[in-house]
């Protein structure tokens, strides 16, 4: 082996070398970033499952406290609605013991109601002989006349001063409630309360009571002419021995509606009306809420008809040239309709 041979394979080898260090490093170093990645994922995998099931947990941790407040009051009705300052609306959220779930359709506004009165006065109402010691009309309590109660007491859900919402407890026959009564319920709004300010999931409900605000909220829902309209057919039915008429308000945002579209639900009312309640044995139900981006007027009547499309193939048209819609059909015992129209056309949308 010669001097030239021996220069090479030392240059060789350290080539190799710094080739092997090169690579060694690159792939430490993709290596690495591939490992920080995953622990970022994993750590956001975790931090996201962390979240749902605080969600869940406070839901669960709710239902809990609701069902412990039945139990212990033995009341067949237990719910809780949340008030929202940003749009003024309170919702009925949960409900133990409920008949169906058309309570969470049912939107109030301050002061309206037995959840409004006692967001807009932060006090305790009782109301133990339902209709017959009830302020106001019975329609301001939808809640109550969807799930038949007969007594009811709530509470206002709040802590150091900010009210969450309202919790109430009912029972479908004449109840007296005790001060124990009261105290437990007031005891498992605070506790609630306490739980939704921890979750830090309503910070933009920070409510102050504006007595001003809706003072005039009665006189708007009577003067509304729909409601007129609807307060009128009902006695002028009665009246003329043509069936009964029961309505329930279960949106009372309907005193924005503009006054025309008040006036063409009057008018596809009364077609309605004109052909279900004719005799004095005919009785309609009618139940007004919301359903999504749509004010829903539902019908339930025991009068029959033998074709549903033929009979209000006009309504049907007359909706639909609203971007509404009506769905209608023969039920066992009578007729069921139910009419759908659109919020964009009202001047303040809902």
């Amino acid at each position: 082996m010669n001097i030239y041979q021996l220069i090479f394979i030392v240059f060789a080898f350290i080539l190799t070398l710094i080739i092997g260090f090169l690579l060694g490093f690159r792939f430490g170093k993709n290596l690495n970033r591939e490992q920080n990645n995953f622990e970022v994922s994993l750590r956001n995998k975790q931090s996201i499952k962390e979240v749902e099931n605080t969600n869940r947990s406070l839901r669960d941790i709710i239902i809990a406290k609701m069902e412990q407040l039945q139990q212990k009051t033995n009341v067949d009705f237990v719910a809780l609605a949340i008030y929202d300052v940003m749009t003024d609306e309170i919702r009925w959220r949960l409900a133990i013991g409920a008949s169906n779930e058309r309570y969470k359709r049912i939107v109030i506004r301050m002061g309206k109601g037995i959840a409004g009165e006692v967001v807009q006065l932060n006090r305790i109402i009782k109301i133990e002989n339902f209709p017959y010691d009830a302020i106001g009309d019975s329609i301001e309590y939808p809640i109550i006349l969807i799930e038949h109660l007969r007594s009811v007491l709530a509470v206002p859900v709040s802590f150091q001063q900010k009210i969450y919402g309202v919790l109430l407890i009912g029972q479908r026959t004449e109840r007296v409630f005790e001060d124990i009564d009261e105290q437990e319920t007031k005891n498992v709004g605070q506790e609630i309360a306490k739980e939704l300010e921890r979750a830090n999931i309503y910070d933009r409900i920070l409510h102050e009571a504006d007595l001003d605000k809706t003072q005039s909220l009665d006189q708007q829902l009577y003067q509304n002419d729909f409601i007129q309209y609807l307060l009128r057919k009902q006695k002028d039915s009665n009246k003329e021995k043509k069936g009964k008429i029961e309505f329930e308000v279960l949106d009372q945002s309907i005193v924005e509606i503009t006054n025309d579209v008040q006036q063409t639900l009057v008018y596809n009312m009364e077609e309605i009306f004109t052909i279900l309640n004719q005799n004095k044995d005919d009785q309609t139900n009618v139940s007004i809420g919301r359903e999504g981006n749509y004010l829903l007027i539902e019908f339930k009547s025991n009068h029959s008809i033998l074709s549903t499309k033929e009979t209000f193939g006009q309504l049907y048209e007359r909706i639909g040239q609203i971007g509404g819609s009506v769905i209608s059909y023969r039920e066992e015992g009578g007729f069921h309709l139910v009419m759908q129209v659109p919020v964009w056309s009202y001047q303040n949308p809902l």
